[in-house]
């Protein structure tokens, strides 16, 4: 797992279940081979829930291949990665979406 990762999971799961957003669940999710067996335990709840993400109306569909190109074009080994951890990787990066675009 890339550092931007690591740091968001060690973040992730520094949270009690109720503090977590559903974005940090889908995270979770994605990521349950990292959790040791004590963090297995702590989130075996939410591991199972199924969450679903609400996508804005005006959000368009990338593909994987353009999603690896912009994590290579930021620096970030997309090999072996799968889509969502990609996803999140660049978010950390990049940060929230519209958060670095001038008013």
């Amino acid at each position: 797992m890339d550092e931007l990762s690591q740091a968001k999971l060690d973040e992730v799961v520094a949270k009690d279940i109720p503090e977590l957003s559903d974005n940090d669940i889908v995270f979770l999710q994605a990521r349950r081979g990292y959790l040791n067996k004590e963090q297995n335990v702590k989130f075996a709840s939410v591991l199972k829930e199924k969450v679903e993400i609400e996508v804005p109306v005006d959000a368009t569909y990338v593909s994987t291949k353009d999603i690896k190109k912009k994590a290579a074009s930021l620096g970030i080994d997309h090999k072996g990665k799968s889509r969502e951890e990609l996803e999140v990787a660049i978010s950390t990066v990049e940060g929230p979406a519209g958060a670095n675009k001038p008013e």
